[in-house]
């Protein structure tokens, strides 16, 4: 692996630096659990006075919310970057650092912005998910364990895309502000089953903001909702064509930049 050293070397470093302030790291941890503790009680309150959402009970709901917090977490950790693209290395000119290095510049600056707090989020998904499937008696069959990896790769790959491709607008785009935050805030309609979404939204949180591939249909695979097996399975597909379009944009935007001072 070409980049394997370096990877090595950057998560290296990174350990280090978290273990020399051990009291910081599991603070965030666990604020970040109880984040995402969060959409747990909102589930739990929701379910207090419906039966189901479009026909999906509790159970269901909390094992497609559990898959999300596993893919949202991963995002998290390794995407963090995205967030300091535009403000950091373009505006501000860090960029220019990272480019006199014979690496990759986005890896660099992902490497260097990684965060491993986000993973106690994924813990709880996990539970979250297994409970689920406990609960609705699902038992193992043979493929999950590779399905699940990949799906859960093309999720955080779709997050991963769009957030690379809203930090490269930041080439163009002057100033500091940016529809990042927007974006986000949209991330989270991916945790619930699409069909309570009616006519427009449904279709962009499907087709122009691929979110619902995030969470609903690759969850719905694992409690055994076979009817849209065929969407969960497009999963990598559209995870490998937004990443690459948002990478193609960086891509291009690093061509335009011509350092802090130009």
């Amino acid at each position: 692996m070409r980049y394997g050293p370096v990877i090595a070397a950057y998560l290296g470093q990174y350990v280090k630096t978290k273990l020399a302030y051990r009291a910081d790291f599991l603070v965030e941890s666990f604020a970040d659990l109880l984040y995402q503790g969060v959409s747990l009680a909102f589930i739990l309150i929701v379910f207090s006075q419906v039966p189901d959402l479009d026909g999906w009970n509790r159970e269901e709901v909390i094992g497609i919310v559990g898959y999300f917090m596993v893919a949202f977490a991963l995002f998290n950790c390794l995407f963090t970057g995205s967030w300091y693209i535009r403000d950091q290395y373009i505006i501000e000119g860090k960029l220019d650092g990272v480019m006199t290095r014979p690496v990759n510049p986005l890896l660099q600056i992902y490497l260097e912005k990684i965060e491993l707090e986000p993973l106690s989020g994924a813990a709880l998904g996990l539970g979250l998910l297994a409970y689920a499937r406990h609960s609705l008696g699902i038992e193992l069959l043979w493929w999950e364990p590779v399905a699940f990896v990949c799906l859960l790769a093309g999720s955080v790959l779709i997050y991963g895309g769009v957030f690379t491709a809203l930090a490269a607008t930041g080439f163009w785009a002057e100033g500091r502000s940016g529809v990042s935050p927007l974006v986000y805030n949209l991330t989270g309609y991916g945790r619930y089953p699409v069909t309570i979404y009616k006519g427009v939204v449904r279709w962009l949180l499907t087709w122009l903001l691929p979110f619902a591939f995030v969470g609903f249909y690759p969850g719905a695979l694992f409690l055994h909702r076979f009817e849209l097996a065929h969407y969960a399975g497009l999963t990598p597909v559209i995870g490998g064509i937004v990443f690459a379009a948002g990478y193609w944009l960086w891509g291009r935007g690093l061509l335009r930049y011509r350092g802090a001072g130009s």
